[in-house]
């Protein structure tokens, strides 16, 4: 864990200079991964916030994937249920939410994914009135009746990715 706080320490240091996005995954061990993702998203971190705290509207920032989703509750212990286009629920339990830091952590409890364990947090940072960072990371485990370990990291970074990019795209219309 304190390797993947100094590499992230690091890539938001280069982020922040050069403006760009960054991907990157960490095998901690065998079958457990960090993985996350920085974007560059030309608004303020107030603005970013508020589309990412808005925990009712999913599918407008991934509709790819997300077809709708409730919520019952709010801030720390809300849960929010996404359903696929297939039909499956994705049950999130929001483990932790700040408004101040712009910090909000949770726990996929459900899901058709091939991952076990997982929880993401994600962080809107401040870069000037009109610039901030959106950091997404993503814990989980890999259960060992998976073959190719790999090809699922490589998909869940693909998730995250495709999240981060979808923030974006909302925010800078």
């Amino acid at each position: 864990m304190k390797n993947f706080k100094y590499i992230l320490s690091a890539v938001l240091g280069s982020a922040m200079l050069l403006t760009v996005q960054v991907n990157a995954s960490v095998t901690i061990d065998d079958r457990t991964v960090q993985a996350f993702h920085t974007q560059i998203i030309n608004a303020s971190a107030d603005k970013v916030w508020g589309l990412v705290s808005d925990l009712d509207h999913i599918e407008e920032i991934i509709p790819e994937v997300i077809k709708s989703t409730k919520v019952t509750g709010e801030g720390k212990g809300a849960v929010r249920i996404c359903t696929d286009h297939e039909g499956n629920d994705f049950v999130e339990k929001i483990l932790s939410f700040d408004d101040k830091s712009r910090r909000m952590v949770y726990a996929i409890e459900k899901g058709p994914m091939p991952v076990k364990n997982m929880v993401n947090t994600f962080q809107v940072i401040s870069l000037s009135d009109i610039k901030s960072v959106l950091v997404i990371s993503s814990r989980f485990d890999i259960p060992q009746k998976i073959e190719n370990p790999e090809q699922v990291k490589m998909m869940m970074q693909g998730m995250i990715t495709m999240s981060a990019m979808g923030f974006k795209s909302q925010i800078e219309l």
